[in-house]
């Protein structure tokens, strides 16, 4: 999930793709369910600390990884 909203992040912002990722983020705002809603529910649940899709990078997935992974092996 955070590959894919890492792949949507870095399209171009004409592509369809992009206006769709645009547009989830629209709903996650007026508090529909979407896409980046989800998203969000999950960094949550596993604490991914200031999570936010405009920053996201390979780094950073890989370090959200190692706490989620950490966080289920807690578990």
């Amino acid at each position: 999930m955070l590959n894919y909203a890492l792949y949507l992040k870095n399209k171009d912002h004409d592509s369809v793709i992009k206006q769709i990722l645009l547009m989830s983020l629209d709903l996650h705002s007026t508090g529909k369910t979407s896409f980046y809603s989800n998203l969000i529910k999950m960094a949550d649940s596993y604490g991914l600390n200031n999570f936010n899709i405009d920053v996201l990078d390979d780094t950073m997935i890989v370090q959200y990884i190692n706490v989620m992974k950490q966080k289920y092996i807690s578990c």
